[in-house]
């Protein structure tokens, strides 16, 4: 999917952001509520992440209780899309409440990159991993947003 995301971004010129939403104390939910009603918060958490990058990305559980999201789209319309998650998985008439801590890199738009670069999607992962971390530490609930300090590099 990631391949598919590239390719479509790179005929409509449109960025890329690579997030990573991990729900916030989710052992306590496990611990306080049963695994089975652990496992309905992982399914109810990744439904609403996919409705709420649908037709701009894909969200897929990465594991344990961590997604990771890919979405395309404006620098603008990729930082308020990134901005909304906490808010858009989580209903106050949720129970159990769980809130979700998010990392997000974005990949500017770079002419001539229409392959598929491995190598920078990987970074842009493992900086989205560590500004998750940053959100979570801070409290959770929250996303963090930084653009990938390395351009992404032209194909000769």
């Amino acid at each position: 999917m990631s391949e598919r995301i590239w390719s479509v971004a790179s005929a409509n010129r449109a960025d890329i952001a690579v997030a990573v939403v991990d729900i916030d104390k989710f052992k306590a939910v496990n611990d306080t509520f049963g695994h089975e009603v652990g496992d309905a918060v992982i399914i109810r958490t990744g439904t609403r992440l996919q409705e709420h990058v649908n037709g701009f990305g894909y969200a897929a559980r990465t594991g344990g209780e961590e997604f990771t999201v890919v979405m395309i789209g404006t620098p603008y319309g990729l930082r308020k899309r990134i901005a909304t998650l906490p808010k858009a998985v989580v209903n106050a008439s949720d129970d159990p409440l769980a809130t979700v801590s998010v990392g997000a890199a974005t990949l500017p738009f770079i002419p001539h990159q229409e392959e598929f670069d491995y190598n920078e999607f990987s970074r842009a992962i493992v900086a989205a991993d560590h500004l998750m971390y940053d959100a979570k530490s801070a409290g959770g609930n929250t996303a963090n947003t930084a653009p990938m300090t390395v351009p992404r590099r032209r194909a000769h």
